[in-house]
């Protein structure tokens, strides 16, 4: 007896079972073309498409594929060890700033419905993840827009690249490493061209290594920036709580790649070198060392620096002491 199976087939009716089941258990359409459970431990899964309650699409991706470790699971453990997530775009958004989010159902769904049901520990693992050809987008629909000026109300990300690590994720700790990301912000022009670090953290200190991140005319470099806390939850308190300190390396800066944040810096298009050192917090920040150049010798500025209430532009203070000022006529 010869038994044939029709792939095609299989997979259309495969697709169909999981986009019926998921979309059942989240109480909105959603649409898969293809799911694909290759070998190794691989799942592919092809346009996939998810709409929000009122019937907008909010998630739509090309493809996204994962191998995963099978044993790791016996032990309570989560290990990829590969995701890609290519062509995807995701739109978020709410009525107002205080309506529920259009992605509320998708939390809500997966949440725990056992309230005494004992605490989940994570155990997470990705060794890769990339992603390309990315958008994703946020908008409070009541809200304004600001053209050229970055606001948080109004979001669109394009063009995202990133390549991820997530060595370890659990309740207290993580290890995860940024080898590098790219992304542009449609609305107020801004581009991150290089984002690299590496992070390694836990419930009372953290670790950030290898920090870069590129602009259009701007390369910025830091040793390792080393934060403290009480608890993870001092973080919804970070400009009073917590405490960091670090070193920036000699490093190149152009005011105008962050006009979109500041637009008076549009007009500064010259590079200048930066170099500083700084510790405390966003609120009660000292400033032991900087020193500012501009040209071949037309601007130079050393000194050291006390800085109170950044966190409130309005009464924020800066206490300097300049120990060399310069500027040529020029």
């Amino acid at each position: 007896m010869i038994l044939l199976l029709n792939i095609p087939y299989v997979q259309e009716q495969m697709s169909v079972l999981v986009a019926r089941e998921l979309g059942g258990v989240l109480g909105s359409r959603l649409s898969i073309g293809r799911v694909d459970m290759g070998l190794l431990n691989r799942i592919i899964i092809d346009d996939l498409q998810l709409d929000d309650r009122s019937g907008g699409e909010m998630l739509r991706v090309a493809r996204l594929s994962a191998k995963f470790d099978l044993l790791p699971l016996f032990k309570g453990k989560v290990s990829i060890s590969n995701v890609q997530l290519f062509g995807f775009d995701i739109r978020l958004n709410r009525r107002t700033p205080q309506a529920e989010p259009n992605f509320r159902f998708v939390l809500d769904a997966f949440a725990p419905k056992d309230s005494l049901r004992k605490k989940t520990e994570l155990d997470l693992r990705i060794n890769s993840l990339l992603m390309r050809r990315g958008r994703l987008s946020y908008d409070v629909l009541s809200e304004p827009g600001t053209p050229g000026r970055f606001n948080a109300r109004h979001v669109s990300l394009r063009n995202i690249i990133a390549n991820i690590s997530l060595k370890a994720l659990q309740n207290d700790s993580i290890n995860a490493a940024i080898k590098r990301m790219s992304v542009e912000e449609a609305n107020s022009g801004f581009e991150l061209k290089k984002l690299s670090l590496k992070l390694v953290g836990n419930d009372r200190k953290m670790r950030v290594e290898n920090f870069a991140i590129g602009l259009p005319r701007t390369a910025v470099a830091l040793d390792t920036i080393r934060l403290e806390y009480d608890s993870l939850g001092d973080f919804k308190d970070f400009a009073h709580k917590v405490r960091f300190a670090f070193r920036m390396r000699p490093s190149q800066v152009t005011l105008r790649d962050l006009a979109a944040f500041v637009p008076a810096f549009g007009s500064f298009k010259e590079e200048m070198r930066l170099e500083m050192a700084a510790n405390g917090t966003i609120n009660q920040l000292e400033c032991p060392h900087f020193a500012l150049s501009a040209g071949k010798n037309h601007f130079h500025m050393q000194g050291n620096a006390s800085l109170q209430d950044l966190s409130r532009p309005a009464d924020a203070f800066v206490y300097g002491n300049l120990s060399r000022l310069y500027a040529s006529p020029e």
